[in-house]
């Protein structure tokens, strides 16, 4: 029963990081006020951020780091679990590696009908980095640190120079900072994020040798964001050059997410670490299951949901002619219709994957 309750909480924020992104995602179709200000490329010095359209933008940061973050613990609790059992780690390896190719062919030939082209998003970041897992997943905790911090630390620096040596090109934007090409677009380079999943990795191991501590990811998100905010308070490296104008809470949290800067990368991970430790104290609560019944089926069929919220959005919104020209009520409402919507096929697809649990559903 243990085993089970420590997965209750990981589904639990997959499934409230779904809610958020749906918020987003609905902005995006129908609110004509939408910020996109997340990076130097966006944003231009001086401007005047809205506070609504801000912070409706700025809660939905945790939803990239989030997935990532979280697929790390789920692939490290999954993987750990069966080489424990004597399943053949090829064959892991070849799981993990194929579902790492799906997640970018969606990405490519899924959620591009949705944009302009090809645009290469976090189901990109995501999949390449199941790709390097194999190898990665035999390195030591230790290593997996350094390698982990030394890309969040030092991107920025590396970015820097790579512009300044070579300038902008397919390498580089694929790997490190994102970037547009002929034929498409670059907007989660893998190394940042995959640092991201790493550390979840790092952290999905230690679910699997003791019983865990709210206490311990609290402390660890507390930390984060007091990195964040010495970071941040400096306003300097670590930046990516999306610096803080005054000392307004906006401009504090205006951090640059396309690339992620540092003061993006600790201060959503502080976020989604406290987030993770108070869901960790609440599943000790029995009737606490029940109540968050919703969050647990939208985080256990995640991918599902993913592939299906924002098609129904932007295509509903060009149908009704309503594509980008409504407001933040139009935003929250179709966010609660396609929630609506989808929970009930969520639950369906996930009794499908339990009844056949060995199918190609496995990798969906």
């Amino acid at each position: 029963m243990q085993k089970k309750n420590r997965l209750l909480a990981i589904d639990w924020l997959r499934g409230l990081i779904m809610i958020v992104m749906t918020i987003d995602h609905a902005s995006m179709a129908f609110n004509s006020g939408r910020l996109v200000t997340d990076s130097i490329f966006l944003y231009k010095a001086g401007t005047e951020l809205a506070v609504d359209q801000f912070f409706v933008r700025w809660i939905t940061h945790i939803c990239a780091p989030g997935f990532l973050f979280l697929a790390g613990i789920s692939l490290a609790l999954s993987i750990e679990k069966r080489i424990a059992r004597g399943e053949c780690p090829r064959e892991l390896d070849s799981f993990i590696i194929k579902r790492g190719i799906l997640l970018i062919a969606f990405d490519v030939l899924w959620m591009s009908l949705i944009v302009n082209g090809i645009v290469l998003q976090v189901l990109y970041a995501i999949g390449f980095s199941f790709i390097c897992m194999p190898l990665l997943r035999r390195l030591s905790n230790k290593w997996l640190w350094i390698i982990s911090l030394s890309i969040i630390i030092g991107g920025e620096a590396i970015t820097g120079l790579i512009y300044k040596t070579i300038g902008v090109n397919i390498i580089s934007s694929l790997l490190l900072s994102g970037g547009i090409h002929q034929y498409f677009l670059v907007i989660y380079p893998l190394l940042p994020w995959l640092a991201i999943m790493i550390i979840g990795w790092i952290l999905g191991r230690s679910f699997l040798e003791k019983e865990q501590n709210p206490s311990k990811f609290i402390l660890l998100g507390v930390g984060a964001l007091i990195f964040f905010s010495i970071v941040r308070s400096i306003n300097s490296y670590g930046n990516f050059l999306l610096y803080r104008e005054n000392h307004s809470i906006v401009q504090w949290l205006h951090v640059s997410k396309y690339p992620p800067a540092i003061t993006f990368i600790f201060l959503e991970l502080g976020i989604i670490a406290i987030l993770l430790g108070g869901f960790l104290y609440l599943q000790k609560k029995e009737y606490i299951t029940t109540i968050l019944k919703p969050l647990q089926i939208l985080g256990q069929t995640a991918l599902f949901y993913y592939l299906l919220h924002m098609h129904i959005m932007v295509w509903t919104a060009k149908f009704f002619g309503m594509k980008g020209t409504q407001g933040l009520t139009a935003t929250f409402i179709s966010t609660v219709c396609v929630i609506v919507i989808l929970l009930p096929c969520c639950y369906m697809y996930r009794q499908l994957k339990i009844k056949y649990k060995n199918s190609w559903l496995r990798y969906v």
